[in-house]
């Protein structure tokens, strides 16, 4: 999706993205209409938050996968604003 934010910021056109990145045009035209519902911001929090879940469950917590999991989910579907203030408590 980072990707696909790029190429609309310069000007490219979902086909032609589809083109210079080698994949099937319905599948990229429907990431850009993915990408434009998130801030360059929004997708890099996301990917960091998870990186941190492939990691916990892969070993690095204690706590229960399925736990992980809803916690992430919880992250990754909250407001933006709220999760500022989640992580500060």
């Amino acid at each position: 999706m980072a990707e696909c934010q790029a190429f609309a910021a310069e000007g490219v056109s979902p086909r032609e993205a589809a083109e210079r990145l080698k994949k099937n045009r319905f599948y990229v035209e429907k990431l850009f209409e993915q990408a434009a519902n998130f801030t360059p911001d929004e997708l890099k929090d996301a990917i960091v938050r998870l990186a941190g879940l492939d990691l916990a469950l892969k070993g690095g917590s204690r706590l229960a996968g399925e736990l992980e999991f809803s916690r992430a989910l919880v992250d990754l579907t909250r407001p933006r604003g709220e999760v500022a203030e989640a992580t500060s408590r």
